[in-house]
């Protein structure tokens, strides 16, 4: 007899990305349960967002994994589909539910000597998942999600958020 055609999506996992909290990084194991190899396209989409498309190789018999990062704006169902006419297409989509990640806010205050200010302050713009901010004094409000380094300064009052104090002063 002829052997049957088949995909199939048998793994779906989600992390957050931890260079950019904007990206989730998704895992997908797919299957081909076919004599033959195929390139298959793999759709992956949030809710009814427009699919992120990437092109799977699968050996005849074989498993792969593919990993995406994924941008993740607003929370949802993330849907992993094989775009692919086969015997058995139950098994073609699998879905998981996915978290967004706001970026944190950092607030950079410093008092302290210059050339060493300057290292920490370059140390941290270099993080990709931090939107950085060097202010004198903090605002009276702080965003939600604020982080804030204080460089040899120690105010009398702390801000309620998580706080860095290096090299406290005074």
């Amino acid at each position: 007899g002829e052997g049957g055609r088949n995909f199939a999506v048998t793994r779906l996992a989600v992390r957050p990305d931890p260079h950019d909290p904007a990206q989730q990084l998704v895992m997908v194991e797919t299957a081909n349960h076919s004599d033959s190899s195929a390139k298959v396209p793999l759709n992956l989409a949030i809710d009814a967002g427009k699919p992120q498309t990437t092109a799977v190789e699968l050996a005849a018999g074989a498993v792969a994994q593919t990993t995406v990062s994924l941008p993740v704006e607003t929370s949802g169902i993330l849907s992993a589909q094989l775009a692919v006419d086969d015997d058995l297409t139950a098994d073609n989509q699998a879905r998981v539910r996915v978290a967004s990640r706001r970026r944190p806010h950092v607030f950079f205050v410093s008092a302290g000597p210059p050339a060493a200010a300057d290292a920490v302050r370059t140390t941290l713009e270099a993080l990709s998942g931090l939107d950085m901010q060097v202010v004198e004094r903090l605002p009276a409000t702080l965003p939600a999600q604020s982080v804030v380094v204080l460089y040899g300064q120690v105010p009398p009052s702390l801000p309620d958020c998580p706080l860095l104090v290096m090299t406290p002063q005074g």
